[in-house]
């Protein structure tokens, strides 16, 4: 099997995936083929998910789910265009270099990503800055767009939310954080400036 693909879109996952954590599946960026030509890849750290389609050329492939360690794509060249993924029986190579997959079972992504139907109802939630900006910065490299580009966010309250660019190709699913207080915020107090 040898199959070419967006560089781009490795290390859009790259950015939301684990980067020291106890589940070691997490550790790793995951493509998974089910149809003819088009794949997904995931990158996800618990708190948020990266998915977007892979779209591929070369040899037909019936069925691939693999985790490719976050070393092995870190060792790509970023200004490539396209990368190589190749497994000849035995070993697997990614832009010309070995690398063993990782040895788990990868989150069920369809489970965590919301349906359309449940992303109508906004509810504010509480998320962490940090992720956020790491979702945007996914977004932004999958979609080759500017770095101070802006995309749709979608909250749900107490439930995932979805950063996407409006269109049905990428998403990043983001976790909110647990509010330690819940009082309503009730302005600042001006008497002191």
């Amino acid at each position: 099997m040898k199959i070419t693909f967006k560089t781009s879109s490795l290390f859009a996952a790259l950015e939301c995936a684990a980067k020291k954590d106890i589940r070691y599946y997490l550790q790793g960026i995951n493509i998974q083929i089910k149809k003819i030509g088009v794949g997904m890849v995931y990158g996800c750290d618990g708190h948020m998910l990266f998915a977007g389609q892979l779209p591929y050329d070369g040899d037909y492939v019936a069925e691939l789910n693999i985790i490719i360690p976050c070393d092995a794509v870190k060792r790509l060249d970023k200004k490539l265009e396209l990368t190589e993924l190749e497994h000849d029986g035995q070993t697997y190579m990614l832009g010309g270099a070995r690398f063993v997959p990782v040895d788990g079972k990868y989150p069920d992504t369809a489970r965590v990503i919301p349906d359309i139907q449940y992303n109508i109802d906004q509810t504010p939630g509480s998320f962490d800055p940090a992720l956020l900006v790491r979702a945007r910065a996914a977004l932004a490299l999958y979609l080759g767009t500017k770095p101070k580009d802006v995309f749709g966010f979608i909250q749900r309250g107490s439930d995932s939310a979805v950063m996407h660019a409006g269109t049905n190709e990428c998403l990043v699913v983001v976790m909110p954080m647990r509010a330690t207080h819940e009082a309503p915020y009730a302005g600042f107090n001006r008497s002191y400036m």
